[in-house]
């Protein structure tokens, strides 16, 4: 979510199953759960309802949008075809898209219920319920009708309701109608407005996906970002695409990130210092700080005097709240004290061929530059004007070559014969012996 949102997304589709969450049913929920406790007729799973919860307030808290499908149809279709398992009991399998039965409305009813403050939500009623072989309007209208009843018996506001079904689109129980064929949305379905939020496979390019979503942004309808088989690359550019809108303007930067965090910011007599050494073509830093036991404790469960902010039991979440950290952390932010204007990432030293000084995308004058900023998965692209790099906020340290700050970045030299060596340094710190890290031979190319 965070990711894509750097990118320029604003809103979000979540499909609530129900399903199982464990290795081999939607195995990114395994350490969580599914939104029951076990089997058919257990009771819900709070963990499951937790993290519905906390994902919603993100998305609010981000400026983002979400539209929730209370039953994904697709799991009750294979479930029915048998291919497929779902935690629900015989009866109420063979029911969904068909007639309404206990256990549907009761999930529906937690689904709704666990959004009741979520204002930022929309519902749609289904995801490809019209491939369930015997569907029937009634059942749609009657999910329709059961969220509505429950947001008002929860208390929460009245929102859209869509559906999926494009055969039963033109019912006063839709606000809004979903496709998901796989052809340019040029008008609305049955009079309402019309989105297209899947295609499988997606379209050939994505510019052929960037045409389409303008297209459709002109008529008034929306072109979802669906990823589908896209390559990461083809992803990567069409995020890009569908970033800048449809006159080629880039958006604005995100907004800074978070200032809360599970531990405070350290002391104002702590030090902090950097760490660096080689990770694949590239090198990777690492922040410590020294002089604070009780923030070491806080992270690490022992009372050291040095430490990094690194942390394997979930400490941050989600995981790149730690970069936010670490960049505020770098940036001056201390424990009782006003923050800094923005987080920054660290900057890297080079020394070679008798030259010594910040390591940047300049390939003209020294004898060494640096780029590729970002961390060992997201790396900035030098040849695109777009900054790919994560966090997203490095992207306003940079000169008038490119970006310059990372917590990774891939030196370019001449060679390991040339004697190159590199070191991470704090921000505005270059040439501090005391607060850089390690000089590291750049022996490869």
């Amino acid at each position: 979510m965070d990711y894509t949102h750097a990118r320029g997304a604003n809103m979000f589709h979540f499909r609530m199953g129900p399903f199982y969450g464990d290795a081999d049913h939607e195995s990114a929920w395994t350490a969580i759960g599914g939104p029951y406790a076990g089997d058919a007729g257990s009771d819900w799973n709070p963990a499951f309802w937790d993290r519905y919860r906390e994902l919603l307030a993100h998305a609010r808290k981000i400026g983002a949008n979400v539209e929730v499908v209370v039953i994904d149809t697709w799991y009750c279709k294979h479930a029915q075809w048998g291919d497929q398992q779902m935690p629900w009991p015989v009866e109420d399998i063979d029911a969904c898209g068909r007639r309404p039965s206990p256990e549907q409305e009761r999930y529906i009813r937690k689904v709704v219920s666990e959004a009741k403050d979520a204002t930022h939500v929309i519902w749609i009623t289904d995801n490809e319920g019209g491939e369930i072989q015997g569907t029937r309007r009634e059942w749609y209208e009657w999910v329709a009708s059961i969220i509505r009843d429950e947001s008002q018996k929860s208390g929460g506001a009245d929102r859209l309701i869509g559906t999926n079904n494009t055969d039963f689109c033109s019912s006063p129980s839709f606000d809004y109608c979903a496709t998901h064929d796989r052809a340019p949305l040029t008008a609305s379905i049955a009079g309402k407005h019309t989105e297209n939020n899947e295609r499988n496979p997606a379209l050939s390019s994505p510019e052929q996906e960037h045409a389409a979503f303008c297209g459709a942004r002109a008529k008034g309808l929306h072109w979802w970002l669906w990823r589908d088989d896209m390559t990461d690359d083809d992803f990567e550019r069409a995020l890009t695409l569908f970033g800048r809108g449809c006159d080629g303007v880039t958006p604005p930067p995100p907004p800074p990130p978070s200032t809360v965090f599970p531990v405070r910011f350290p002391i104002a007599s702590a030090t902090i210092y950097m760490r660096n050494s080689r990770y694949g073509n590239g090198l990777d830093s690492t922040s410590r700080v020294s002089g604070d036991p009780e923030l070491c404790e806080a992270i690490h469960g022992v009372r050291v005097n040095d430490c990094h902010f690194d942390n394997d039991k979930g400490l941050w979440q989600p995981s790149e709240q730690r970069a936010d950290y670490e960049g505020w952390v770098l940036a001056g932010a201390r424990a009782g004290q006003l923050l800094p204007a923005a987080p920054l990432g660290p900057v890297w030293e080079y020394k070679a061929g008798g030259q010594q000084g910040q390591c940047h995308d300049d390939r003209v004058h020294p004898n060494t530059s640096c780029d590729h900023f970002g961390s060992t998965t997201w790396r900035d692209d030098p040849h695109t004007p777009e900054f790919e790099g994560r966090p997203a906020w490095l992207a306003v340290q940079r000169d008038e070559y490119g970006p310059y700050a990372g917590f990774f970045m891939v030196p370019q030299t001449s060679g390991p014969a040339f004697g190159t060596l590199v070191r991470a340094c704090l921000p505005g710190r270059l040439g501090d012996d005391s607060t850089c890290g390690p000089w590291v031979a750049v022996d490869w190319k």
